[in-house]
């Protein structure tokens, strides 16, 4: 079988960051997918992205597709054997139509009272030529269902950059074909800034990196480019004897912007070292420039910038670079000095000028009503550790960065600035690092925790309100709540927080002073969140029977109760002890559907005849004790052991202990029994989807 390289390559303007890990991800994935579904042959699939291209290299790729069988059955009707004329069938002659064939060719097999039509079909083998065109056509259109992409009209396909050079190669040919309105060649576009667009023959599609980097001037794969700019930033610290900090979202981002990295060393003006550090790295790092260090882990006026071209003259780049940086930096000085004449809580009467949301109110008016549902919060929390008036005090500094002038200019500072000034008004680090925490999701801090869920259900409730409880259809999510509401139960879960989230809500929406508002708008708004924490368990690839068994049909209050008896079920699901608890459940269940019509008297001790049902009604009447403080304790592992401990009692009450007797009092109790342990059963969770 022939075998060799396949190369396909685009080459167009510079391509959004944000969108090149979604394209090399989904590239490689439907390109893998299609070549499979039209029977080709492979080893292995490289995808390369670069601000400018998007190239893939398939090795060992059969020329030729490949089938297991020479022919590909088509199954037909099937059409007893008792019904005369079976060649006058319309089904049949419907089916012959539609595969273009005569009732001749195809054949049947016989089983039980049925013929079985079918027929055999020669596989027509294609090349890599006349399939490459559908194959990327399917490929560019599955990467438009979940990101615009491509734009298609009237059948023609454009891409959301415009496009200067195609190269689809299967080794030394050309795999001549038009895509995008662009006819493939083997023409390499060099580097934009260092070759000058210099076009460089490719005779084989395996010389393509090769030719990339010796010709042209560009690094294709991440992984070296990744290890040349490191070794740069490397080599420029260590002469310096200075140590660097890389984030590695953001070394991502300048290894997906540059193919050919140079590095510079550039300074700005030592005056501005008085700044708060985490403002001079946002700045810096706006014009992706990587700060430096010394050994005591101060931060220097040195800082590295990735370039993207070489140069004759770097001086005037450096410069460039200079200017722009300490231009910023004066601004920043400027804003800072206005902000420091005022320590940070007189900041707070200026919040009622920031408005929160329209016909909602002001920031003054958020941090008001914060400070009331935090308490409402220990409340239903029961912690007793919690300083309330160390709380309060903190809930009032939180918000007041927004009121400074340099969070009014540098937005994405919001909490970190606060942080700054706080320290500085001489407050304790505690209070300054939960001003910076109760934006982040990640917190671990008991107070901040607290304040982040309670702003982010405060923010819930008011976009209901804004919008008068009208729930926000698939697509139209400007909001964001359903992210929002992603991060309330991911917080809740995290912080172990027992919370009751449907009396947070009604509290939170009574701050509002609203009286139209009733309990079927709490709930409108306690849907929205719920669907939301059936996603986030989806996401966790939990099955849907588990998931069912404690959600469907039952009120959804405390998402971290249910998610600790989720992970008992799932730590028993697999044991035998478990399989034995729901066939015993099964038929405790069919029986109580057998007597679901039976009058049940109430109970009476003095008709307890036998030992048996007397010891499993002792044993209930101890589950029902010990089930009150297991609950409260939310100690579900113990609790599923006292069922397990139950299966042999309940299945002998049932094996020697007859149900329907003529004793219409005896019956009673014995029903009554059953549905006591079905009503144990299905407190913790319904069972009936286990079976």
């Amino acid at each position: 079988m022939f075998k060799g390289i396949l190369l396909i390559e685009l080459i167009s303007e510079e391509l959004p960051i944000n969108k090149l890990k979604y394209i090399n991800i989904n590239f490689k994935k439907y390109i893998k997918y299609n070549l499979i579904k039209y029977n080709f042959l492979f080893s292995k699939i490289k995808v390369f992205v670069t601000i400018r291209r998007i190239s893939c290299l398939v090795y060992n790729l059969s020329y030729n597709q490949y089938f297991k069988n020479k022919y590909k059955i088509i199954k037909g009707p099937k059409i007893k054997i008792s019904k005369i004329n079976i060649f006058n069938n319309n089904k049949l002659i419907n089916w012959c139509k539609n595969i273009n064939l005569s009732i001749k060719d195809i054949k049947y097999i016989k089983k039980s009272n049925l013929k079985c039509f079918f027929f055999k079909k020669k596989n027509k083998v294609s090349n890599i030529k006349k399939l490459i065109l559908i194959i990327l056509k399917n490929v560019f259109f599955n990467l438009l269902k979940n990101n615009k992409t491509i734009i298609c009209e009237e059948n023609k396909y454009f891409f959301f950059r415009p496009i200067n050079n195609i190269i689809i190669m299967f080794n030394n040919k050309i795999l001549d074909i038009e895509i995008f309105n662009i006819k493939s060649n083997n023409i390499l576009f060099g580097h934009k800034f260092i070759n000058n667009n210099k076009n460089i023959i490719l005779n084989n599609a395996n010389d393509y990196i090769k030719n990339l980097f010796k010709f042209c001037k560009v690094i294709i794969d991440y992984k070296y480019r990744k290890i040349r700019i490191l070794n740069i930033i490397k080599n420029i610290s260590i002469k310096k004897k200075l140590l660097f900090f890389l984030k590695n979202k953001y070394l991502k981002k300048i290894i997906s912007m540059i193919e050919w990295p140079v590095g510079i060393l550039c300074n700005f003006d030592k005056n501005f070292l008085f700044l708060p550090k985490d403002l001079i790295t946002f700045i810096i790092e706006k014009y992706y420039g990587i700060i430096l260090f010394n050994k005591k882990n101060i931060l220097t006026n040195n800082f590295i910038i990735i370039l993207d071209m070489k140069s004759n003259n770097y001086n005037v780049i450096i410069k460039g670079y200079e200017n722009v940086i300490n231009s910023e930096l004066n601004e920043a000085k400027n804003f800072f000095i206005k902000d420091r004449k005022f320590c940070l809580i007189s900041y707070l009467s200026k919040l009622k000028n920031i408005i929160f949301y329209k016909k909602i109110g002001t920031f003054l008016d958020k941090v008001t009503r914060i400070l009331f549902l935090s308490k409402k919060f220990l409340y239903y929390l029961n912690y007793l550790n919690i300083n309330i008036n160390f709380l309060n005090h903190v809930i009032l500094l939180v918000k007041c960065d927004l009121a400074t002038n340099l969070c009014k200019y540098y937005s994405n500072l919001k909490g970190i600035i606060g942080m700054h000034y706080s320290l500085l008004d001489g407050e304790s680090s505690n209070i300054s690092l939960i001003i910076k925490e109760h934006y982040n999701v990640d917190n671990n801090n008991i107070y901040s925790s607290i304040i982040f869920l309670v702003d982010k259900i405060d923010t819930l409730v008011s976009i209901f309100i804004l919008y008068n409880f009208i729930y926000l259809e698939k697509k139209n999510d400007p909001y964001g709540l359903r992210k929002l509401s992603f991060l309330i139960i991911d917080k809740i879960l995290n912080s172990n927080f027992y919370i009751n989230i449907y009396n947070i809500i009604s509290f939170s929406i009574f701050l509002f002073k609203k009286k139209k508002i009733n309990k079927k708008k709490i709930l409108i708004i306690l849907n929205f969140i719920n669907i939301r924490f059936m996603n986030y368990l989806n996401k966790l690839k939990i099955s849907k029977n588990v998931i069912y068994s404690l959600l469907k049909k039952k009120k959804i209050y405390d998402f971290l109760d249910i998610k600790n008896r989720i992970d008992i079920i799932l730590k028993y699901k697999n044991k035998e002890i478990f399989i034995k608890f729901i066939n015993l459940y099964k038929r405790v269940n069919n029986l109580l559907k057998k007597y679901c019509n039976f009058n049940i008297k109430k109970f009476d001790i003095n008709f307890l005849i036998k030992e048996k049902e007397i010891t499993l009604y002792k044993y209930i009447l101890y589950l029902y004790k010990k089930n009150k403080f297991l609950y409260i304790n939310h100690n579900y592992d113990k609790l599923i052991k006292y069922f397990f401990i139950s299966v042999k009692k309940i299945n002998n009450f049932l094996n020697f202990v007859k149900i329907d007797v003529k004793n219409k009092n005896v019956k009673s109790n014995r029903i009554f029994l059953l549905k006591n342990i079905n009503f144990l059963f299905n407190k913790f969770s319904n069972f009936k989807y286990y079976y």
